[in-house]
């Protein structure tokens, strides 16, 4: 193996997961000559489990995650969203908004229930981390932003005088927060298509009452 460019060793947890050791595992490509390592914890602990997910590493390592690609969560943060607006786009035009919406949700909730159990253990990690919580928070932010354009489009609203948009948009990802809160909470052993069913079912009628 060549010698590294940039040799970084991280002995915290914190900085090997959530800061700087995670960050630069971000901007590594796969063949990246650059080496980082992670050490300092022990197999018994939950943060032992946290970090080889955080780099992207299936199984922990005694002597850390060396040369990882893209970190798992952060990709997986990405993957979720791709395409949310493409997928209510591709619904018919007459079709009501709360089944276009629960189409949309139902894309990435879908891509957890076909990887289930490499996904719940990010979900987990995500709803559980205060951090990586923020983040996909954050993320949301982008997509109720991306959904509400969609949505004025689709229904000829203003979304700057409109509130219904954004209103919609909201109550959409919050019922997929809740399904995914529900599934992670059972361990995946509800089933998310049911999840998501019965939380649309629940906010249908608001979501068809646009004018």
């Amino acid at each position: 193996m060549p010698l590294p460019s940039v040799l970084a060793v991280f002995a915290h947890p914190d900085d090997e997961s959530l800061s700087a050791g995670g960050g630069f595992a971000g901007r590594q490509g796969p063949r990246s000559p650059d080496r980082h390592g992670h050490g300092k914890w022990a197999e018994s602990t939950r943060r032992a489990a946290k970090l080889p997910l955080r780099c992207g590493s299936s199984v922990p390592e005694s002597r850390g995650c060396w040369g990882t690609p893209m970190p798992l969560v952060v990709q997986f943060l990405a993957d979720m969203g791709t395409g949310m607006r493409a997928a209510l786009a591709s619904r018919p035009i007459e079709e009501q908004p709360s089944a276009s919406l629960q189409h949309t949700v139902w894309v990435s909730m879908a891509a957890c229930a076909d990887h289930s159990d490499r996904a719940l253990r990010v979900v987990q990690l995500i709803l559980r981390t205060p951090a990586l919580r923020a983040r996909f928070l954050e993320r949301q932010d982008q997509w109720r932003d991306d959904l509400a354009a969609e949505l004025a489009q689709r229904l000829g609203l203003d979304p700057d005088t409109d509130l219904y948009p954004q209103l919609a948009a909201g109550m959409a990802l919050t019922a997929f927060d809740a399904v995914l809160q529900r599934w992670s909470g059972s361990n995946g052993a509800e089933d998310p298509a049911e999840l998501t069913d019965r939380a649309f079912a629940t906010i249908a009628p608001a979501l068809d009452s646009v004018e």
